[in-house]
């Protein structure tokens, strides 16, 4: 096109009066205006990766576990309805229920972890089986009792498990970097190592259980198999990354409560008991 085409001139004019407009329609933006907008736009990248299919690392724009996509997953695309079917069908739910009402009631009624007793911060931990005072088994959704690292910061109330968990909000949304901060708070209570995923995504699924799912090696294997995503060692971030990314993709997980009862008290804790679905059972009952 040239400027002796018919309409050229028309064109241009148009052109420079949206150029104009533009122009005049512009703000100044300060330093601190396109940090926020960096930011914002780093928060908004791991949405834009899952409306792709693609899970992993959001900052790293290759980043791609490899896993299937939500839509081709079973797991994901099953209705409410289909999902709280599949929890009752455990003949252990009203016992998995008492863990979670006895471990709610202990964060309900102390402002933080370091206030609870040794007795209470163990069977929040999963350190305890069922005993004349105390009939439930704290092992249900992740046994810690073989965990011996573990025991030493519960024991001793170490000030960064309280701290770590202090960084979850009891409602609401969690983020990527909300989790990632309560990582690095929750591995200062091991400096000498000894620091998990089972251990850190047990006390998780005690305080969010509608959000997480304590990940350890009786479950592992079926939940990596349910999600078709690879089965190795997970660690912090690829447990975010390729686990709680989906499951908040998931049908059941995005469905409204339901009315006040069982099926509410289940939906309450509904990425928790994923567990009950892979757990694979050995010598005891919990995992």
């Amino acid at each position: 096109m040239t400027n002796h085409d018919q309409g050229a001139q028309e064109a241009l004019e148009r052109v420079k009066a949206s150029i104009e407009g533009y122009w005049n329609d512009a703000a100044d933006r300060s330093p601190g205006d396109c940090q926020a907008y960096r930011e914002a736009w780093n928060r908004k990248q791991s949405a834009l990766k899952n409306l792709r299919g693609k899970f992993g690392n959001p900052q790293q724009d290759n980043a791609d576990d490899q896993g299937r996509t939500p839509l081709e997953v079973d797991i994901l695309r099953w209705t409410w309805p289909e999902y709280f079917d599949k929890v009752k069908s455990d003949k252990y739910m009203a016992e998995r229920l008492q863990v979670l009402q006895s471990t709610k009631r202990l964060f309900a009624e102390h402002g933080h972890f370091s206030e609870i007793d040794l007795s209470g911060r163990k069977k929040i931990a999963g350190m305890v089986g069922p005993t004349k005072e105390d009939p439930v088994n704290y092992g249900w959704f992740g046994s810690m009792a073989t965990a011996v690292k573990f025991w030493g910061p519960i024991k001793n109330n170490d000030e960064n498990l309280s701290l770590a968990l202090d960084l979850i909000p009891a409602n609401g949304g969690v983020s990527r970097e909300d989790y990632l901060k309560y990582v690095g708070r929750f591995q200062k209570a091991f400096p000498n190592g000894g620091d998990g995923i089972a251990t850190a995504t047990r006390l998780l699924a005690m305080k969010r259980r509608d959000l997480f799912v304590c990940l350890d090696s009786q479950n592992e294997k079926e939940l990596c198999k349910h999600f078709r995503i690879r089965v190795r060692k997970k660690g912090y971030e690829q447990y975010w990354d390729s686990i709680i990314e989906r499951i908040k993709e998931a049908r059941w997980w995005n469905t409204p409560a339901p009315p006040p009862g069982v099926e509410r008290d289940v939906w309450e804790a509904r990425a928790a008991f994923l567990d009950s679905m892979c757990y694979e059972w050995r010598d005891t009952p919990g995992s």
